[in-house]
């Protein structure tokens, strides 16, 4: 009985898993699909199609391109040819001063300095340029005796071409004075390696006469006149009487007064100056000060009374600019190469 028993238990455990199985089978999808034909290997790409793809990705990158080029330009505030600043006000440019670093044989120099080392190098016939535009006789018949130097904002060159054009000036047998009217932030006296004790100031309060004040620069003779001490009210001691007849007085003297002034939009003192001097040279450092900055500047000149002889552009690199392809960027290029020499006179 207890073998017959095991025997019927283990039958039982049989047909019980053999029908858990066919349950499981049940459960299960019989595929219906069929082979029909094998897959072949494909010899070319379906995606991308490179006929299709290489005229519109260049079309896509020509438009990027231009799009970039466009938002460059925008982004770009300054000006960087004399195209620009004619297009922009009714001054006439009077030219590009290059920045030394960019000047062969100019490297850590002064530019004052350089000038009077190398007298026909390309940066000497830029200041060059602009003393004959000054020379020449304006709608009134007469020729500039006094001229003005300023800018928008600091650090502009103001100080270095005042300097350039006095020295190259005095090399070409002119009797030249450069008076320092930046009572603030003087620089002529450092640029020149002068002392600075007694200067405009002392001329102007009575204390000191002309002659006690002048300095000569050994390298070419030009008589400087340093600020001498500092005053709390530079405005008002320039705009005095005693300003008016020294630059009358100066004129009678010297075939060329430069007047070296602080920015117009910093304080008033270019303004006041700029009615006492025959032309003012507005500079504007290239590709960094903004239009808009130089405008304004320019606008406040003109409504009180400056006679402006133009625009300069200084401290102009000269390999970044011929690379715009602007009708100047070859003014300095190597077509005209032959007539610029960095050796000493």
């Amino acid at each position: 009985m207890e073998r017959e028993a095991q025997a019927n238990r283990t039958l039982f455990e049989t047909f019980l898993n053999r029908f858990k199985q066919t349950s499981s089978q049940e459960d299960l999808q019989t595929a219906d699909a069929r082979l029909i034909s094998t897959a072949n290997l494909p010899t070319d790409a379906v995606f991308p199609k490179p006929k299709v793809m290489i005229p519109l990705s260049i079309i896509i990158g020509f438009g990027l391109g231009v799009m970039l080029a466009l938002l460059m330009e925008y982004l770009d505030r300054g000006f960087r040819s004399m195209e620009q600043v004619e297009q922009h006000n009714d001054l006439s440019p009077l030219g590009l001063i290059p920045e030394l670093a960019t000047v062969k044989g100019a490297a850590n120099i002064l530019p004052q300095d350089f000038v009077a080392d190398k007298p026909t190098s390309v940066y000497a016939e830029a200041i060059r340029t602009v003393r004959t535009a000054l020379l020449l006789t304006d709608n009134f018949g007469t020729t500039a005796r006094s001229v003005l130097i300023t800018s928008s904002q600091p650090s502009e060159g103001k100080t270095s071409f005042t300097l350039s054009l006095a020295r190259l000036s005095a090399m070409s047998g002119q009797k030249i004075i450069v008076i320092d009217c930046d009572l603030r932030r003087p620089n002529v006296h450092r640029g020149l390696n002068l002392q600075n004790k007694m200067g405009m100031v002392d001329i102007l309060l009575g204390t000191h006469k002309l002659d006690e004040v002048i300095q000569k620069d050994k390298r070419s003779g030009v008589d400087v006149v340093s600020t001498g001490r500092n005053v709390p009210n530079p405005a008002d001691l320039l705009a005095s009487e005693n300003m008016r007849k020294l630059i009358a007085d100066l004129k009678t003297r010297y075939d060329l007064v430069i007047i070296d002034s602080p920015p117009v939009l910093a304080v008033a003192d270019a303004r006041v100056l700029s009615q006492l001097a025959d032309k003012t040279v507005f500079l504007t450092r290239w590709a960094e000060t903004p239009r808009d900055v130089v405008l304004m500047a320019v606008k406040q000149l003109a409504s009180n009374g400056a006679n402006l002889a133009g625009i300069l552009l200084t401290r102009v690199n000269l390999k970044k600019n011929a690379r715009y392809g602007y009708a100047d960027s070859g003014y300095y290029g190597r077509k005209y190469s032959q007539y610029y020499s960095n050796d000493a006179a």
